[in-house]
């Protein structure tokens, strides 16, 4: 879904390099907030989104927040040098910002968070730096943070934002957490969610929300904690294959996916069997990632092909062939040659025919042998070149022609 706009980013990337931002302050915090101010590949990755791009742009200038009607106070701190002239300004600005917050005015808070943190990144060390300092921590206080946290999915500087978000660290996460909680907008759902992300904090809290009675805070628990490949999730995860909703099932799933850790994959292939169908695809799609057992040994090809046997869901089925052929083991080349040639006993190893299979079986069977082994499994294809199945023909001939000239790998 971001291919599009990824695209896009790429693009401008030129200009986004000859407008970015000054470097951020020294010091600034936590980790991985420490690049949103620059627009660089990095704060794409860190911004990184699967229905939404959420696109570093250039730092504001002062005279774009000029226009408010604060206006003049946010000039004077831009003049502003030396302790004096700035705690002038800051005070000023305190004051805005008090009258702001009785309000419930979320862009004038937001308005004044911009202006400090321009200041600190024009000013560096400077004169004045513990007055701004102090700003900041007003803004961080309670009421002032909430309408920050607020102003995410609406604001054009995301960006500003998080890096002052990201002082108040589990904070911050806490309050973004409540707002994905409680919104019905899913653009909104997917910038507080993404902004968790590239704060990279918060993860205690995470791990308590799995157990929520509330199913949908422990699968938003359960797909942070997989995006932000928080240590031990594998362990907290797993036992929540076990979990009587399927929906929590579900997130627990993809977030195993996504650490790709040996415990991980190994958990999800126990999950083989589950009465989900797409609990049982992960689970399948498990068995074909390297590093299912210790990286090296292939996880064993019986429980899966057990599966195989007693799905009726196509898609299921179909990733569970493919895992057999990115598995590559003997045995799994053996389970896939009954179902593609199984007429053959002397290319399926056995005495006695299988039952006959589908046609999508077959076929799916044949393109799972071909990524195991390549032209090594080009006489089980020419046994099927002339098949009574005309699919089952057609797609041997293209196989073969696809093997022979060396187009798909082993």
């Amino acid at each position: 879904a971001d291919s599009g706009a990824a695209s896009g980013a790429d693009s401008g990337a030129a200009t986004d390099r000859a407008t970015a931002s000054p470097p951020l302050v020294p010091g600034d915090t936590p980790r991985a907030v420490a690049a949103l101010g620059a627009v660089d590949p990095a704060s794409r990755e860190l911004l990184r989104s699967w229905s939404v791009l959420v696109s570093p742009v250039k730092t504001p200038s002062v005279d774009a927040l000029g226009s408010t009607r604060s206006g003049a106070a946010f000039t004077r701190l831009a003049g502003a040098r030396g302790d004096a002239a700035v705690s002038d300004a800051v005070a000023e600005l305190l004051l805005l910002l008090r009258d702001a917050v009785r309000h419930d005015d979320a862009i004038a808070v937001e308005h004044i968070a911009r202006a400090c943190m321009i200041w600190l990144q024009a000013s560096g060390g400077g004169g004045g730096r513990l007055a701004v300092e102090s700003a900041l921590r007003h803004l961080l206080s309670s009421p002032s943070l909430a309408l920050l946290v607020k102003r995410l999915p609406e604001s054009s500087e995301r960006p500003v934002l998080l890096q002052l978000l990201s002082r108040a660290g589990d904070v911050s996460v806490e309050t973004m957490l409540a707002e994905m909680m409680k919104t019905d907008d899913p653009v909104a759902r997917r910038v507080y969610f993404d902004s968790i992300v590239a704060m990279d904090v918060g993860s205690p809290r995470l791990f308590d929300m799995l157990h929520d009675a509330r199913w949908f805070v422990a699968r938003n628990a359960a797909a942070l904690l997989g995006e932000m490949q928080v240590p031990n999730t594998d362990a907290a995860l797993i036992p929540l294959l076990h979990h009587a909703d399927a929906r929590i099932r579900i997130a627990v799933a993809r977030a195993l996916m996504r650490l790709r850790t040996s415990k991980a994959l190994q958990g999800l292939h126990g999950a083989i069997m589950d009465s989900n169908s797409e609990v049982r695809r992960l689970a399948a799609a498990a068995f074909g990632v390297a590093g299912g057992l210790s990286g090296t040994v292939r996880p064993p090809v019986a429980g899966l092909a057990h599966a195989l046997e007693q799905e009726t869901d196509e898609d299921v089925a179909l990733e569970m062939l493919a895992a057999l052929g990115r598995l590559g083991s003997a045995d799994a080349v053996q389970r896939l040659l009954r179902i593609a040639v199984p007429a053959a006993p002397e290319f399926s190893g056995v005495d006695r025919p299988p039952p006959a299979r589908d046609t999508w079986q077959r076929v799916a069977a044949l393109e799972a042998l071909v990524r195991a082994r390549g032209s090594a499994v080009l006489p089980a294809i020419e046994a099927l070149v002339h098949d009574n199945d005309r699919e089952v023909a057609a797609a041997a001939a293209r196989l073969r022609g696809t093997v022979t000239a060396g187009v798909i790998e082993p």
